[in-house]
Order: C-alpha cells, then structure tokens, then sequence
C-alpha cells in the first residue's frame, strides 16, 4: 500500500502538486491520468524519492526514502536510462546483483523470452531501438520482482506482443496482492484491466473513481468531460 499525506511540490515558487492526500491499495492497478503537465510524472518521482517535496509517503507503512522502501519498489520512467557502452544483459546483470537476485539468470532469460530480446542481449546500448530501450528498462526493473510497481508510459515504442506481455504482467502482480500505478495517455489501452482512477488537473486530484462507477462508460469519455479546459502546469512532464 502507499499512503500520501499532505504532499506538496513547489520550485521556483510555481506549484507543482498541492495538497495531494491518498492511499493506493495492493492488489489493484490504479491509473494516474491527466493532461500533459498535469502532474502525473511529478507525483510519480515524488512517489519513488527521486525529486524533493513537503508532505508524507509512506511504502507498506515505511517512509519512501528508506532502505527498505527502495527494495520494495519498482520504477519504469517514460525513457529509458540506458549506458551506450554496455549490452542489454550487462543491464540486467547490473540490477539483479544490487537486489542480490538469487537464480537471477534464468529469472533474466525468461524475461527476456517473454519480451522478445533474448536474441538482442548482446547489443549494446547504442545499437537498440527505441522498444528494445523500453524493454530493457521493463526487464530491469521486473528483474527483482518488487512489491510496488511504479509505470510511467509503459507502451510507447513497444510492439503489440510487447503491449500484451506487459499487461500480462500487470495482471499477474495485481494478483499476487501487489500495488501498481500506471500512468498513461492512452487511457483505451488499459481497458478491462484497471480498478481505479486517480485524475489530475494542475497538480491536484480532480476525481479518484473505481471501474464500477462509471456504469459501462469509458474511461477516455469520461476523462475529456471532466478536464475539458483544464490547463497544466508542470512543463517538464
């Protein structure tokens, strides 16, 4: 479960997330919606302790920003992080042995397997393709099967089958009782396997509904009528 309390984002006097107060349940995919600069990515990284911000996010009940947090949580940014100089499976290597993954190279192939880049895993950074980038970043991250999934844009670039297999995965966190925030544009994309919807406008939460309360309707529907001329304010999202 994450808990947020009070949290609050300023930089250079400009608001970037106010007065957020929420609980993500496990066992659940919740979707974080919004236009561009919304706030989504910023509640994102606030969420994973990459950026400063006043309030309180607690992980399973422990601060974000602690040793055990960290092992309990995974990030996929909307772009990759890749070393040009080193191959895919150098990537992966590099994670499993920061978690001390046992049996982290079979745990390595079939991921690999399942995205379709066992064969690529001797390319370097410099020599992928954009959803090679993304895969890879997707691999690392599962690597060490964490218990709080953070995914930030998790189908630009990737390939239909890629698109299927992730979700694939999602689902099978959800019922492993894990909890999962997804954020992305392309609300249609998440349909039939979301429980909930956290939607931001300027930084703070407009509506937070569950798939049952919009009676059939879609999600993308709905959306449009609550944000139509709404603005965003966080320019680098």
């Amino acid at each position: 479960m994450i808990k947020i309390v009070n949290l609050n984002k300023r930089y250079n006097n400009k608001v970037f997330m106010k007065d957020i107060n929420t609980k993500i349940s496990s066992g659940e995919i919740t979707l974080l919606c919004g236009r561009n600069g919304a706030g989504k990515s910023t509640l994102m990284k606030c969420i994973s302790g990459l950026i400063n911000y006043s309030g309180e996010i607690q992980i399973d009940s422990h601060n974000n920003k602690s040793i055990i947090s960290k092992r309990k949580l995974g990030y996929i940014p909307e772009t990759p992080e890749i070393y040009e100089d080193l191959t895919v499976w150098d990537h992966i290597e590099f994670n499993a042995r920061i978690y001390k993954i046992d049996d982290w190279k079979s745990k390595a192939e079939k991921l690999c397997k399942d995205f379709n880049l066992l064969a690529h895993k001797d390319k370097l950074g410099t020599e992928l393709s954009k959803g090679m980038l993304q895969k890879t970043n997707i691999i690392m991250t599962l690597i060490h099967n964490p218990d709080t999934l953070l995914i930030d844009e998790p189908f630009v670039g990737l390939d239909p089958q890629s698109i299927d297999q992730l979700k694939k995965y999602m689902l099978m966190y959800k019922n492993h009782h894990k909890t999962l925030i997804v954020s992305t544009h392309i609300l249609d994309s998440m349909n039939l396997i979301w429980d909930r919807a956290i939607i931001l406008g300027e930084g703070q939460i407009l509506s937070d509904i569950r798939y049952e309360e919009l009676n059939s309707r879609q999600l993308s529907e709905y959306f449009l009528e609550l944000t139509d001329g709404s603005k965003g304010i966080d320019k680098n999202e």
